[in-house]
């Protein structure tokens, strides 16, 4: 995420987390992980296609800048702690 918010076209595992921060062939590229020969060749991918490095690195950071605004995350937080705590309050 750190890298899309600053506009760098970002190669990512194929897995869970970075499912929803890299959205392949539109934020970044993605890889099956633990293919090291996949990563390689997404990496040259990106060396030799300067309009898709542009454009991913323009799309990952538009995605940041639009769902991962501080000031929302931080509503989001204590949205969803508040949810927690009423959940499992004790009653003693």
């Amino acid at each position: 995420m750190e890298s899309s918010a600053m506009g760098v076209p970002v190669v990512a595992s194929d897995v869970d987390g970075l499912r929803d921060t890299v959205i392949h062939e539109e934020t970044g590229l993605r890889v099956p992980p633990s293919d090291p020969v996949a990563l390689a060749e997404a990496i040259v991918r990106l060396l030799r296609d300067e309009e898709l490095r542009v454009e991913l690195g323009r799309a990952g950071r538009e995605m940041v800048e639009r769902e991962y605004d501080w000031r929302d995350v931080h509503d989001r937080w204590v949205s969803f702690y508040a949810r927690v705590c009423e959940s499992v309050a004790v009653t003693v």
